[in-house]
C-alpha cells in the first residue's frame, strides 16, 4: 500500500518535509494529496525528498521529514501509518523485449531473466518479499546491476540491463 506516515509538520519553519519512496510521488493520490494540503496550508512551503522507505523510517526517527509517502512491507514501531490504497507490483522490461508478446506472465517464466534491483540496504524488507516470492516460484534472481534509486532502475531496464519489479503505478507513467 502506499502509506502516510507522520510525525507532525515543522510549522514553525514554514515547511513540510515529505519523504517519498521515488515512484509513491508519481501516485496519483501522493500527487492529489500534496495539492489538498498546499491549498489548505498555503503559508508553508513543502521540501520532497527522496528516499527509500528504510531511509524515510531513519530520517522520521532523526526529524529530517515530518511525513513520508511509502510501499511498506512491514511497519516499523513508534511511526503512526495510514493506508491510502492497495498497490500491485508490476515488471518493469524494456519496450523490445521478447516475453511482452505473452499475454500472461506467471513469476516463475522470470526465472531466466536478467534483474536490476536496489540493493537490501536500500530496499529493505520489499526487497526480501519478492526474493521470497521468487524462491517460491522456484527460483532466485540473477541480480546483474543494482542502483541507487528506482529512476534509476527503469533507465536500467530501458537501456537493456535487465528487468525489475515497480509498482503498478509507476509502471503507468513509464515513456
Amino acid at each position: 500500500s502506499v502509506d502516510w506516515v507522520k510525525r507532525g509538520t515543522d510549522a514553525e519553519l514554514g515547511r513540510l518535509r515529505v519523504g517519498h519512496s521515488g515512484l509513491a510521488c508519481w501516485d496519483p493520490i501522493t500527487v492529489e494529496a500534496l495539492k489538498a494540503f498546499r491549498a489548505s496550508h498555503p503559508q508553508l512551503s513543502i521540501e520532497l525528498n527522496a528516499l527509500t522507505t528504510f531511509q524515510q523510517g531513519r530520517a522520521l526517527e532523526a526529524g529530517r521529514i515530518d511525513v513520508g509517502f511509502q510501499y511498506p512491507v512491514s511497519r516499523e514501531p513508534g511511526l503512526e501509518y495510514m493506508p491510502i490504497r492497495i498497490a500491485r507490483r508490476a515488471i518493469a522490461f524494456p519496450h523490445d523485449h521478447p516475453k511482452l508478446a505473452k499475454r500472461v506472465l506467471s513469476l516463475a517464466d522470470l526465472a531466466d531473466e536478467d534483474f536490476v534491483a536496489l540493493p537490501h540496504g536500500l530496499a529493505g524488507s520489499g526487497y526480501d518479499a519478492v526474493m521470497s516470492a521468487c524462491l517460491a516460484a522456484g527460483f532466485e534472481p540473477r541480480v546483474v546491476q543494482e542502483a541507487d534509486s528506482p529512476a534509476t532502475l527503469l533507465t536500467l531496464v530501458l537501456g537493456g540491463a535487465g528487468i525489475t519489479f515497480i509498482t503498478s503505478s509507476g509502471a503507468e507513467r513509464l515513456p
